[in-house]
């Protein structure tokens, strides 16, 4: 009788395992067919627009507000924050702080060496281009 308890006990366990396993299959299987898809349109856009400086500056600047978003959510939690967290803590938030800033220094530069390139680029154009610009 112990042994039958025991054994639906573990048949129970192994199910509830298979089962949560399915389920986190299932959910990585959708993930990467979400990411797949997102990658799929991502390189029609990047096909569509590809010479298209304006559409670079566009990324650029969404990456940039990504950045400076982040930037401003993690000194306001810092700041909410003080008091209770730890010295480590601190550290931790100023790293993410300045490594956020060192990737919006490089991103603004991207856009600035963009924005250069398109008014070098319309500097050689005949002057009848230029008038459609």
């Amino acid at each position: 009788m112990i042994q039958s308890e025991a054994e639906s006990t573990s048949t129970t366990m192994n199910t509830a395992d298979r089962d949560m396993k399915m389920k986190l299959f299932r959910l990585m299987y959708e993930s990467v067919a979400d990411s797949d898809l997102r990658t799929k349109r991502a390189e029609l856009i990047n096909i569509a627009y590809q010479n298209s400086t304006s559409f670079e500056i566009g990324y650029l600047m969404g990456d940039i507000t990504d950045k400076f978003d982040m930037i401003t959510q993690v000194s306001a939690t810092l700041k909410r924050f003080h008091d209770e967290w730890k010295p480590i803590e601190h550290i931790n938030a100023y790293e993410q702080i300045a490594n956020q800033a060192i990737e919006l220094n490089q991103l603004i530069e991207l856009v600035r060496s963009i924005d250069k390139k398109h008014v070098n680029s319309l500097n050689k154009m005949p002057i009848t281009m230029k008038d459609e610009n």
